[in-house]
């Protein structure tokens, strides 16, 4: 229970960059192994590993997205301070019921 909790705080506390669809900002701001998000001008959205940003585009899980297909872009990113609050919330939660569903109280034998 503890990790699947743990897992889904986590996932909670990634937020989305958005970063302007221009070469040279993109070559300055995103690196190898970014996760980024982006929807092309046909509506479709994708999620991959970074792998380059070159004067093309970005290539990442196999395909390379020309600039002038993508409509928009951001980098996924974790907040580890609000994922450790909130997993550390969770873990309190979890002891405090535990502590409280193993005290039982005597039928006054």
């Amino acid at each position: 229970i503890v990790v699947v909790c743990a897992s889904l705080a986590m996932i909670g506390c990634t937020t989305v960059q958005p970063l302007s669809v221009d070469a040279g900002q993109l070559s300055r701001e995103l690196a190898p192994g970014d996760r980024v998000e982006l929807t092309t001008r046909g509506g479709e959205r994708l999620q991959f590993a970074l792998e380059n940003v070159d004067e093309v585009g970005v290539r990442g899980d196999g395909r390379q997205i020309a600039y002038t297909e993508i409509e928009s872009i951001g980098r996924r990113e974790t907040s580890t301070g609000r994922t450790a609050l909130v997993v550390l919330g969770v873990a309190a939660a979890i002891a405090a019921v535990a502590a409280g569903g193993s005290s039982s109280s005597s039928g006054g034998y």
